[in-house]
């Protein structure tokens, strides 16, 4: 009896290991995205001079966009069609006005309204145009006081 039952056992194995075994195989993908982001370093106050032009760097601190993307910053309101900011004097006074051109170049001519004047892509921090904003010196028959203009910039991705 126990050479049966060990033969059957045996046969059993036997037969276990001439089945065919089926396995499937499956994939998985993993995927992400991560959108373009960018952080703004635009300076909250820019003091303009009555002797000299005043340069200032209209950019990013940060900047992640993909292959077909770019980062541009553009006037959005502030600047006239001839890149003239109007600066408005507070306090007494008020209802005198001066104005100074705001320019993309050293003595250049003005900006246009909603004008790109900064772009960046990749990582880059540094300009792949503009990055920076001229603004001429206020005219010498200023009258006295204290004088405020606002310009308001937007920034957006946009495709290269």
């Amino acid at each position: 009896m126990k050479k049966i039952t060990a033969s059957l056992l045996g046969l059993a194995m036997m037969g276990a290991m001439m089945a065919p075994v089926h396995a499937d195989e499956t994939t998985t993908t993993l995927k992400y995205t991560k959108t373009s982001e960018y952080t703004l370093s635009i300076p909250a106050t820019i003091i303009v001079s009555s002797v000299n032009e005043t340069e200032q760097a209209i950019g990013v601190s940060a900047v992640n966009t993909n292959a077909t993307d770019k980062v541009q910053i553009s006037v959005k309101s502030g600047v006239g069609s001839d890149g003239k900011v109007t600066l408005n004097r507070t306090g007494t006074g008020t209802g005198v006005t001066t104005e100074v051109t705001a320019s993309l170049t050293s003595k250049g001519s003005g900006i246009g309204a909603n004008e790109v004047i900064s772009e960046f892509q990749d990582q880059s921090t540094t300009p792949t145009k503009g990055g920076k904003l001229f603004f001429s010196a206020i005219p010498a028959d200023a009258l006295a006081g204290s004088y405020e203009g606002t310009i308001v910039f937007t920034a957006s991705v946009v495709n290269r």
